[in-house]
């Protein structure tokens, strides 16, 4: 106004903003106009003010829009309706090669494999009908001829009056996430193939399992009943003719009859290995202590004769089946029984340790001070028939220490052994904890240093056994 006034002449387009008595500003631009008075003197000024304040806020929304696209990570492109770029930001030249310069101008279908250029005339006459177009997945090219999979998003762009004039595409890489999906799938054909192997092994090993009960029912008929037969007439000859047998018949009698007798236990162990397999079990919390008691006591009765030390320590509770693990007492103390009968004063410990590879189990051990083996054969003893002693110096089938395993295996627990040549052996198994009272808590808690020794067999010179 005052150069208007000063000088006599209007200033156009001059921007200022305004603040209106509410205290909100708007932006306004100017156009001062002089006024004269007859004599051509100036007489003063008007000044029209036009409000852009609207115009300003859509162009920094274009602008702060603008910033959105230049630097988006995602590739925007604009073309108009005929498919020439219209528009390229940073994020497309990383993605397919071109620069800016390269690409607007040019058709879009440079960017895409010509086996796919149908799929472009579709989604421009959609766009002309101003049909919506669902996000999707396709394949386009880039500036060195490789084709990667990508994610376009389409949107209409309007002009003025309301008009589509163009479209805008956002494309995103998705190359690497087709990787993971084609593994993903590799992973589950895979999977599907080996069920299918595993539900035909399953089949296979049913019909195994029946044969192999079947074949348990043959073997304890068939064998059984010769095995009767040799031992009848053993008896029939020892009874009716031994006084008229030599020294020599005689003994040849006792081999034959101690031959039969042996091929029946072993027949037994056999049957029982293989029930094992079978029978469905009772998990419930077993008291391994008072298990272990029990089955000492059993085994006891046909030492009465020997001077064993038997020490049971304060064994925490398991989880298990509690008739299967019987078998795994028994059959672990008949062997430190049997083992160490050579011994003057046998020495058997049964106790128990913190599991360190597994911290909801307990590892429960028996350890004798018998004739041990060599560690370089330990992977035999669990095997079924395998035996590491001559069956002269040791009875037994060789079938114990392998139910051993499978019990404590079906338990979901584990088994080994530790031996010297003259230096006894230990053997020890894992099984899960049974935390079901606080009683049962503090057991588990206490690991060895709370463990109590109940003095099952102790020596003693008024009762020895």
């Amino acid at each position: 106004m005052a150069l208007t006034l000063r000088e006599g002449r209007a200033v156009h387009g001059g921007e200022i903003v305004i603040e209106r008595s509410d205290g909100t500003r708007r932006h306004v631009l100017t156009h001062p106009q002089p006024l004269f008075d007859a004599s051509g003197t100036i007489a003063g000024a008007v000044n029209m003010l036009i409000d852009i304040t609207d115009r300003r806020e859509a162009e920094g929304a274009r602008a702060h829009m603008a910033a959105i696209v230049t630097y988006s990570e995602d590739a925007i492109v604009g073309k108009n309706l005929h498919g020439i770029v219209t528009s390229w930001n940073r994020a497309a030249q990383r993605l397919f090669g071109y620069s800016a310069d390269e690409m607007i101008g040019c058709h879009v279908t440079r960017l895409i494999p010509p086996e796919r250029h149908d799929e472009e005339r579709r989604i421009l006459e959609q766009i002309r009908r101003g049909e919506p177009i669902e996000p999707y997945e396709t394949v386009r090219r880039r500036k060195d001829g490789t084709d990667f999979h990508v994610s376009l998003t389409v949107s209409p762009v309007f002009d003025a009056q309301g008009r589509v004039i163009g479209a805008s595409k956002i494309a995103r890489d998705i190359t690497q996430q087709k990787r993971v999906e084609d593994a993903l799938r590799d992973r589950d054909r895979a999977l599907t193939i080996a069920n299918d192997e595993l539900t035909q092994q399953a089949a296979a090993l049913a019909d195994a399992n029946n044969e192999l009960q079947s074949f348990s029912y043959s073997v304890s008929h068939d064998l059984r009943a010769p095995l009767r037969t040799i031992d009848a007439y053993v008896r029939i000859v020892e009874e009716d003719h031994a006084p008229h047998l030599n020294a020599e018949a005689q003994r040849c009698l006792g081999i034959v009859k101690k031959a039969a007798v042996q091929a029946g236990e072993l027949i037994d162990d056999l049957l029982e290995f293989s029930r094992l397999g079978r029978i469905g079990m009772d998990i419930r919390a077993v008291k391994m202590a008072e298990l272990a008691r029990e089955s000492a006591k059993d085994l006891r009765l046909m030492q009465e004769d020997r001077m064993i030390d038997l020490t049971i320590g304060d064994l925490p509770p398991c989880q298990g089946d509690w008739r299967l693990l019987k078998l795994v007492w028994s059959n672990l103390l008949s062997n430190a029984f049997k083992f160490t009968r050579h011994r003057a004063a046998a020495q058997i410990e049964i106790g128990w340790l913190p599991d360190e590879r597994q911290a909801d189990a307990s590892v429960y051990y028996v350890k004798d001070n018998g004739v041990g083996f060599d560690m370089k054969y330990v992977h035999k003893l669990f095997g079924v028939f395998q035996r590491l002693h001559l069956k002269d110096e040791f009875d037994g089938t060789g079938v114990g220490l392998a139910m051993v395993q499978r019990i404590v295996h079906r338990h979901g627990g584990r088994v080994w052994a530790e031996g010297k040549i003259g230096g006894g052996a230990t053997f020890f198994f894992s099984l899960r904890k049974a935390c079901d009272d606080k009683r049962d808590r503090d057991f588990v808690d206490r690991g060895q240093s709370g463990r109590r020794r109940d003095h099952i067999a102790g020596v003693s010179e008024a009762s020895p056994r």
